[in-house]
C-alpha cells in the first residue's frame, strides 16, 4: 500500500455508499490498485451490502475494469449477478450507460435473470450492431428471456448467412420452446446437414409432445440424412417417444410404418409389444412392413400372447419367417414350442421352411428345445448338411457339442469344407442382421460365397483394400446411408469397374434419383427373390 490508510479508506468508502455518492465512490475505486487485497475484499463486501440500484452500476463498471483494478473478475460477477436477481430492472441502466462501451456480459446477465424490460434495448442493439459476437449474445439473451413478441427477430437470423449466428438463433428458439418457435426451426430444415443436425438436436432437447411430433414427422422426409437422424433422435428419447410413434401404426404409408417399427424395436419399451402384435392381427400387405414388425418384436419382451406370433411362420416371404422365428426365440414359452412341433410334424414344404428359418436365423434357444423332437431333428440335420453355408453349419456343430450331442455334431463334420461354385467376391452391406442372413442364404443357394457388413464404414475399408466383383447395399443405414457409401466407392472405382446395386424398401422417386446420381448401377426392392439377385449379378458382372 502506498500511503493510503486502509481503515480510513474503508470508512470513507462506506460513507460514500451510505450517501449514494457515485462520483466520490468512483474516485475511491480508481485507487483500488494501490490498496492491499484484504482492503479491496472488504470494500467489495461493503459494496455487496449497498442499495441495489446504486451498487449495480458501480459493479458493472468495475467488472469491465477488473484486471486494471486488481480485482477477481468472478467475484465481482457473482456479486453483480446476485444484485441483479434482486433488482433486474437495474440492468437496463447498465445497458444504457455510455461509460460502459462493452455491453456483452451485461446482455448475458439480462438473459440469465430474464429481464423482460431489457428486451427492447437488446433487440435494438441486435438491429443496429454489426459485431457478430454481440449479435450472437443478443440472440441468446432474447431466447432466454422468452418473449414470443420477438420470435420473428430470432427466426430472421436462422437465414443470416453466418453459421455462428444461425446456431445462436437455433439455440434461442430452442430455449423459447413454444409451438411457433418449433415451427420456425422445422421450416429451416433441408439445406445444410450440420444445421439440420442442430435443429433436430434442439427439438430432441425440448421434448414436449409437440416437438416429439415434429421429429416424428421427419420420418417421412425425402432427405435420408434428416430421416435417419430423426430416427436416431427418437430412439435416444426412449419411452417418451413411444406414444407418438405408436400413432404412426394407424397410417398407411409403408415407409413410415417401417421406420416407426425400426425405432420401436430399438427403443425396446415393453409397452410397444402389444400394439405391434395387434397391428399384425390383420397382416399388412407389404412384406417389408411385416418383416419390420416381427423384427421389432424380436427386440421386445412380449409378455402375453407370444403364441399368436406363430402365424408369421407361414408367411410366404423368407425374410418375414426369419424375423418371426427370431421374435419367437426371444419370447420362448411352452405353448410356442408345442405349436411349432405341431406345424413341423409332417414333412412338407411348409415344415421345411420353418426348420430352415430356425437354422438361418441362428435361433439357438429354439434349436436347443426342438432338437430332441424327431421331425425337427431329421429336417434340421438334412438342411444343415445340404443347404447351409459352412459358417452356419460350424455354428450349430459348436452348439450340438455344448449340448452333449457329439454324434450329431460329428455327422455334420463329415460334410467337410466346401467352396462356393462361383469364385466371385460379393459384398453385402445392411444394418439389419436378419436381412444379412437372408442374403447369405439366398446367395448360398445360388452357389456364391458372400462377405457381410453391418457397418458401411467397414465395408468401405474392405473395398479400399481389395475390390470385390459386386456390392449390394441397403439405402437406409445409420451414420452412412447407401447413397453416401456409393459416392465414396465411386471415388475409387467407376460403375464399370465395380457394380453397386441398391436394395431398398423405399419407393420414393427422390431417393431413387439421388441413388442413381451417386453412381449405383441398378436398384431392386425388398423383399427380393433369389432369381432377382441372380439376374442382377448376371447382367452386371457380364456386361
Amino acid at each position: 500500500m502506498t500511503g493510503i490508510d486502509s481503515g480510513h479508506f474503508i470508512e470513507e468508502f462506506k460513507d460514500n455508499l451510505a450517501k449514494q455518492d457515485p462520483i466520490k465512490a468512483k474516485i475511491l475505486i480508481r485507487h483500488f490498485p494501490e490498496i492491499d487485497e484484504a482492503t479491496r475484499n472488504r470494500a467489495l463486501f461493503e459494496l455487496s451490502r449497498a442499495e441495489d440500484d446504486f451498487a449495480i452500476p458501480l459493479l458493472a463498471n468495475m467488472l469491465t475494469r477488473a484486471e486494471e483494478l486488481g480485482l477477481n473478475y468472478q467475484k465481482i460477477y457473482t456479486i453483480l449477478l446476485k444484485k441483479v436477481i434482486d433488482y433486474p430492472e437495474a440492468i437496463m441502466h447498465v445497458l444504457q450507460d455510455a461509460e460502459i462501451p462493452d455491453k456483452k456480459i451485461f446482455i448475458e446477465i439480462a438473459g440469465q435473470v430474464q429481464c423482460e424490460k431489457a428486451l427492447p434495448i437488446i433487440a435494438n442493439m441486435l438491429r443496429q450492431e454489426s459485431d457478430p459476437e454481440l449479435n450472437r449474445i443478443c440472440l441468446l439473451a432474447i431466447g432466454s428471456i422468452g418473449d414470443e413478441k420477438y420470435l420473428t427477430v430470432l427466426s430472421d437470423f436462422l437465414y443470416s448467412g453466418n453459421r455462428d449466428l444461425t446456431f445462436a438463433a437455433i439455440q434461442a428458439l430452442k430455449n423459447m420452446a413454444t409451438e411457433q418457435a418449433i415451427e420456425y426451426l422445422v421450416r429451416r430444415l433441408g439445406t445444410d446437414h450440420e444445421i439440420d443436425k442442430q435443429i433436430v438436436d434442439s427439438l430432441g432437447e425440448i421434448q414436449t409432445t409437440y416437438s416429439i411430433q415434429k421429429i416424428n414427422e421427419l420420418l417421412t422426409s425425402h432427405d435420408p440424412y434428416i430421416r435417419n437422424y430423426a430416427k436416431d433422435k427418437l430412439t435416444a428419447m426412449g419411452s417418451k417417444a413411444v406414444p407418438v410413434l405408436l400413432e404412426n401404426l394407424k397410417d398407411e404409408d409403408v415407409d413410415l410404418l417401417i421406420h416407426t417399427l425400426n425405432v420401436l424395436g430399438l427403443i425396446g419399451d415393453p409397452s410397444a409389444a402389444q400394439p405391434i402384435r395387434k397391428f399384425l392381427f390383420n397382416p399388412p400387405e407389404d412384406a417389408n412392413v411385416r418383416f419390420a414388425a416381427y423384427e421389432a418384436l424380436g427386440m421386445l419382451p412380449v409378455r402375453t400372447g407370444a403364441f399368436t406370433l406363430i402365424e408369421g411362420l407361414s408367411d410366404p416371404e423368407e425374410q418375414v419367417r426369419l424375423a418371426c422365428v427370431k421374435a419367437l426365440n426371444r419370447n420362448l414359452e411352452p405353448s410356442i414350442l408345442a405349436g411349432i412341433q405341431n406345424l413341423i410334424e409332417d414333412d412338407n414344404a411348409e415344415s421345411r421352411q420353418i426348420v430352415a428359418a430356425v437354422i438361418q436365423s441362428e435361433s439357438d434357444e429354439l434349436f436347443k428345445k426342438l432338437i430332441d423332437h424327431q421331425p425337427f431333428r431329421n429336417a434340421a440335420m438334412d438342411f444343415l448338411l445340404n443347404e447351409t453355408p459352412q459358417d452356419i453349419r460350424n455354428h450349430f456343430i459348436d452348439r450340438l457339442k455344448r449340448m452333449g450331442k457329439t454324434q450329431l455334431a460329428a455327422s455334420l463334420m463329415e460334410k467337410g469344407e466346401e467352396k462356393p461354385a462361383e469364385e466371385l467376391k460379393i459384398y453385402v452391406v445392411d444394418d439389419s442382421r436378419m436381412i444379412l442372413k437372408v442374403y447369405k442364404a439366398a446367395l448360398h443357394k445360388l452357389g456364391y460365397g458372400v462377405q457381410l457388413f453391418e457397418f458401411p464404414e467397414s465395408a468401405l475399408n474392405a473395398i479400399r483394400e481389395q475390390k470385390p466383383d459386386i456390392v449390394f447395399t441397403d439405402l437406409n443405414m445409420p451414420e452412412m446411408n447407401g447413397t453416401e457409401l456409393t459416392k465414396k466407392i465411386r471415388e475409387h472405382y467407376t460403375k464399370e469397374e465395380l457394380p453397386v446395386v441398391m436394395v431398398t424398401t423405399q419407393q420414393d422417386m427422390e431417393d431413387r434419383e439421388e441413388a442413381m446420381q451417386a453412381g449405383v448401377n441398378s436398384i431392386i426392392y425388398k423383399p427380393f427373390t433369389h432369381e432377382q439377385l441372380k439376374k442382377e449379378m448376371d447382367a452386371l458382372i457380364k456386361e
